[in-house]
């Protein structure tokens, strides 16, 4: 489930980091998984910063997660933030905090449409 990465996936984060998107990967991946996806080169070239669950000692979809990556994104207004997950928990529990979101089933099509809307606020953008 965590392991696999999709191409068409990377090109797309690749399109948004080329604009300056800040992204945050917030994940409940164990510790192992955790280190694994840290040295994988598009997490480490595309990611800003990489949470975990087992290094947050809290899961989603408990808001103190999205807290902390909204703080590691620079803290930036949750309503021009999208939140992209698999699990439509995880996604109602971010559209609480006022966050865009996106059941992502596995369309990178679906993913590129929705990125574009997310203009990178003023002194927000990756550097």
């Amino acid at each position: 489930m965590w392991t696999h990465t999709d191409d068409a996936v990377v090109q797309v984060l690749q399109a948004a980091d080329a604009t300056g998107l800040r992204m945050v990967l917030l994940s409940n991946a164990p510790h192992s998984l955790a280190d694994a996806h840290d040295r994988t080169t598009w997490c480490s070239t595309l990611i800003w910063k990489t949470l975990y669950s087992a290094r947050l000692g809290v899961n989603k979809p408990d808001p103190r997660t999205y807290e902390a990556a909204l703080m590691a994104a620079g803290w930036p207004h949750p309503d021009n933030t999208l939140f992209v997950d698999d699990r439509l928990e995880n996604c109602a529990a971010a559209a609480q905090l006022g966050m865009q979101t996106l059941l992502f089933r596995g369309s990178s099509q679906t993913l590129a449409t929705r990125l574009p809307q997310l203009v990178p606020a003023a002194g927000v953008r990756r550097n």
